[in-house]
């Protein structure tokens, strides 16, 4: 009897077992196809043998760059990608054009996400989400008021660099990363805010705190799900530290809102007593668009000042580094720069005019952009590409960008050459070949109607600060032997231990 009990208990065990498991494995097989439908491959997701996802993590921190290469030679279309945000589709640059002006794909949502925007105490990210696109209006208004701003500009260039890397004939070292982060800074926040804050050491310290205090925020909570991370936050000290400077922008700001407030109309659309208008100011614009609020309006001017200040300070290093090692370049631009601007002076069209500083920026973008992917989008709903790719609502994706330095789009194209686009241009009047225009070839700036709004604004910044630099220093790159650049998942970065030797010349021309 005993044994037969056994025997009758045994066998509906096993095959619940049995059961339970193929159930599960139907259950996972139905949900996978309803998350990726077209069957796209996995490039580092975890291997059967491994618990967990950190293998998966590691493969992706180790070379994203290599694993982007690599999916897109292997799959062609598309792969998925295990990043620090869990996987991401990442698809070839052939759907570039097909994807560049779809309104289902949304930028600011995917840039959110990339920033914890859900999370309350990322205003900033959040401002940058929000559909009423309250920030990339706001750079619009600027740029359209770019014509009056260059001259602001040139003066504040001069000051930040006279404050920065001094005067001096004699070789001295400045801290090449902090010292450009406070030049634009300084000549961004004279655009943004007038001449309130751009030289107050008070505004320059917490913008630069906030442009490291944001991103280490954001990482420590990715590892984290979704549904944890408002309440883990408050355990972070990154997050805390985040808070506490956000804060602290408000208190810097208060004057000028209290101004705004008093007045009750923006600045920008006031007269100066001879009868001029004033100058744009982003603060008195945020005042009237979010109605005020003194968080909102700190938050919003992090928003349009943070993401910018990183990428025109990584873009003046890059440049600089690419120059380093080519003196027959750097006297090629001052050259150039003499002929035109010694002619013309400093205006927004013989800015326009200086195409080997153009051609010279677009290289070095081309040979180092911000990242190994471009086109960061979220798909708001299920999206069919022409060749029948699905694309899942709520799918972060991104288009590879490896294929910028790649010689089968570029000829030579693993080398830099200074003059590249500016013989494409004197070949072919092609518009896409100067710096602020995007192609599926060069994606610098994203590509489409979402890609970076702000990219002529930092054109006009980043020309004024190279003229600056080329006519009244030389310098001298030394470049660390683990070499110019860190990643930081998808985005590169110059290392920091990169150095500049630099000294005052005498100028050619003033200005």
């Amino acid at each position: 009897m005993a044994l037969g009990f056994e025997y009758d208990v045994e066998i509906p065990r096993g095959r619940l077992l049995i059961g339970s498991v193929i159930f599960l494995l139907i259950v996972n097989e139905i949900y996978k196809r309803h998350k990726n439908p077209s069957r796209i491959p996995y490039e580092n997701g975890r291997k059967w043998y491994e618990i967990g996802t950190g293998k998966a993590f590691e493969r992706f921190t180790a070379d994203p760059g290599g694993l982007v290469q690599s999916g897109l030679e292997k799959y062609q279309r598309a792969f998925y990608l295990f990043t620090d945000l869990g996987f991401q589709l990442v698809l070839s640059p052939s759907y570039s054009d097909v994807l560049r002006n779809d309104d289902r794909l949304h930028l600011g949502k995917a840039l959110g996400e990339d920033f914890m925007a859900d999370v309350p105490g990322f205003g900033p990210m959040a401002l940058t989400a929000a559909d009423d696109k309250i920030v990339p209006k706001a750079v619009k208004m600027m740029t359209r008021s770019l014509g009056n701003l260059i001259k602001p500009l040139v003066s504040e260039a001069e000051h930040a660099l006279e404050r920065n890397w001094t005067n001096s004939s004699d070789w001295h070292q400045p801290p090449l990363g902090s010292s450009l982060c406070r030049i634009v800074a300084q000549v961004e926040s004279r655009i943004l805010l007038n001449d309130d804050l751009c030289r107050d050491p008070a505004w320059l310290n917490i913008v630069e705190e906030i442009s490291v205090a944001m991103p280490l925020a954001a990482r420590h909570l990715r590892p984290w799900p979704a549904f944890l991370r408002s309440k883990i936050s408050w355990f972070l000290p990154s997050f805390h530290s985040l808070q506490a400077k956000l804060q602290k922008v408000n208190e810097i700001l208060k004057p000028l809102l209290d101004r705004a407030q008093a007045r009750g109309t923006m600045l920008s659309q006031e007269k100066k007593p001879d009868g001029a208008r004033r100058e744009f100011s982003t603060v008195e614009w945020f005042f009237d668009a979010l109605n005020g609020s003194p968080s909102g309006i700190g938050a919003a001017q992090i928003a349009i000042t943070v993401p910018s200040l990183d990428a025109m300070a990584m873009a003046i290093s890059n440049v600089l580094c690419d120059l380093s090692t080519r003196p027959d370049l750097i006297q090629a631009l001052r050259s150039e720069i003499i002929e035109v601007i010694g002619k013309e002076g400093l205006t927004k069209p013989s800015l326009q005019k200086l195409e080997l500083m153009d051609s010279v920026l677009k290289e070095s973008q081309r040979m180092t952009p911000v990242s190994y992917i471009s086109m960061q989008r979220k798909a708001l709903e299920k999206i069919v590409l022409p060749d029948g790719l699905i694309i899942p609502k709520g799918t972060y994706l991104m288009v590879g960008a490896t294929h910028m330095r790649s010689p089968s789009v570029w000829p030579d194209g693993e080398n830099f050459d200074g003059y590249r686009f500016l013989k494409l241009r004197q070949n072919s009047k092609e518009a896409s070949y100067l710096y602020t225009q995007t192609s599926s070839k060069h994606m610098g700036f994203g590509h489409g109607k979402q890609a970076c709004p702000g990219r002529f604004f930092a054109e006009c910044q980043i020309k004024v600060i190279m003229v600056n630099i080329l006519l009244k220093y030389e310098f001298k790159i030394t470049v660390p032997k683990e070499g110019r650049n860190i990643m930081f998942g998808h985005h590169i970065a110059p290392h920091p231990n990169i150095e500049i030797d630099v000294r005052r010349r005498q100028e050619e021309i003033t200005f």
